[in-house]
């Protein structure tokens, strides 16, 4: 039977800082429900994660993707003119918008970026993100680490520790030094991850997150955060280009689903917020 966990443990067993679990709570890349007291996390969603991150690694050394496949020796040679992700998954959207602002970042009192060239990445479902020119970054706070990772539709990501005096920020911050072709605007940008930095400033205001496109999925109203009981059926592996986080609760995209006792069907994920019977 699965155990529920909170953050704290999360972070122990995962071995990360707890900010790092909440961050990946908050965008969606890790199942969990929101309680007044924390988080609240599913074992199975903390052993998928931990699974994962061994798997970008490995995906990232071997320069190949994991299209469809469960080891490394089915994995498929990437080009960097064609996105596996869009070939497999055609409606998939990402859209790339300049930020109309001065946006500036600081970690340990330090800033680290400040520009007024700023994108806003809204990928499907996923929270926005901001990426930040990499002409507009302080590399001197910066070392390239040997941590990778593989994205179906931007490529693959190389990482950065950030070190201000005594603090030290591992994998803080990503490019995409030869991004697919369809977001090759994301060249010369860097992302970092929000919730680890002291602050986010636009026109030296503070923020407490990035803005979102209006009328798109974002993490607030995503079809996992709105129906975390019905995400918890997402089919762990019928389901290679698209994530619950990645959908919108009126989504007609058909996927796999699995409950616990273990049947399996396709259907819409419109249909299966409004409860519609599965068709025979």
């Amino acid at each position: 039977m699965a155990e529920i966990i909170d953050e704290h443990e999360a972070a122990r067993r995962l071995g990360m800082e707890v900010r790092e679990v909440v961050y990946r709570l908050d965008y969606g890349q890790m199942m969990g429900v929101k309680a007044s007291d924390g988080w609240k996390i599913d074992t199975r969603d903390l052993e998928f994660f931990a699974h994962g991150e061994a798997f970008g690694d490995e995906v990232a050394r071997s320069c190949k993707a994991p299209v469809g496949a469960e080891d490394i020796t089915a994995f498929e040679d990437v080009d960097t003119d064609s996105s596996p992700g869009w070939r497999h998954n055609p409606e998939y959207e990402i859209e790339l918008e300049i930020v109309p602002a001065e946006v500036s970042v600081t970690c340990g009192g330090v800033a680290i970026v400040r520009t007024t060239r700023a994108l806003l990445v809204m990928e499907l479902g996923h929270g926005p993100v901001y990426y930040l020119p990499r002409d507009d970054v302080d590399w001197s706070l910066f070392k390239r680490t040997d941590h990778g990772s593989y994205c179906q539709y931007k490529g693959f990501a190389r990482y950065w520790t950030l070190t201000v005096g005594d603090r030290v920020e591992k994998n803080v911050m990503w490019d995409y030094d030869e991004p697919h072709k369809e977001v090759a605007r994301l060249r010369d940008y860097v992302g970092v991850y929000w919730h680890r930095m002291d602050a986010w400033f636009e026109d030296g205001e503070p923020v407490d997150q990035p803005r979102d496109i209006r009328g798109r999925c974002n993490a607030r109203n995503s079809f996992r955060a709105l129906y975390p009981e019905l995400a918890r059926e997402w089919h762990p592996e019928k389901n290679p280009n698209i994530w619950p986080y990645e959908c919108a609760p009126w989504f007609r995209v058909v996927v796999w689903w699995r409950n616990e006792a273990g049947r399996e069907w396709q259907q819409s994920v419109r249909d299966r917020v409004l409860g519609r019977p599965i068709s025979s």
